[in-house]
């Protein structure tokens, strides 16, 4: 059969170094998303549960805890909905900006969080745990590295407009 030139083009595309190390990155972090969340499942949980259980027991705001798992607040508030309905958090607002509605734990989702996190964090342990402690150091120093760069890429790009 023969190549199209469309194919063609994708697939010299796709050679591009840097292109395929945002591919690498992204199949990673796809990968490592589910293996982690094999371990949620157990425990009846979502990721995005876990991140409004951790963000909880910090006492995080709404949309604190939507960034802190890369989600929109809309849709992070139909979660936490649900999870109050299930007695696992408690929404409240308070003095002086009641605008912002926060989020903490109640006691089943404080018994639910210290069974999971230890069990949780001894996952990511075997997942990651087989590199070098200085490997590790170099991996973070680089992921930091690029998301500062995308993040200053980002901003520059948008006051270019």
């Amino acid at each position: 059969m023969a190549r199209t030139k469309i194919a063609e083009t994708v697939e010299a595309q796709l050679a591009d170094p840097c292109e395929s190390l945002y591919r690498l990155i992204s199949f990673t972090s796809r990968d490592l998303r589910y293996a982690l969340r094999q371990e949620l499942r157990q425990w009846g949980l979502t990721g995005t549960q876990f991140g409004v259980l951790l963000g909880a027991a910090n006492g995080g705001s709404v949309g604190e805890i939507a960034d802190g798992i890369f989600s929109d607040p809309t849709s992070i508030g139909r979660v936490i909905e649900r999870m109050e309905a299930a007695g696992l958090v408690e929404r409240y607002r308070r003095p002086p900006d009641r605008r912002v509605v926060w989020v903490r734990l109640q006691p089943a989702g404080e018994r639910l969080l210290k069974k999971v996190l230890p069990r949780h964090v001894a996952r990511t342990n075997d997942v990651l745990g087989f590199l070098s402690p200085e490997q590790r150091e170099q991996l973070v120093d680089l992921l930091t590295r690029v998301r500062r760069h995308v993040a200053e890429a980002g901003s520059s790009a948008g006051s270019e407009e």
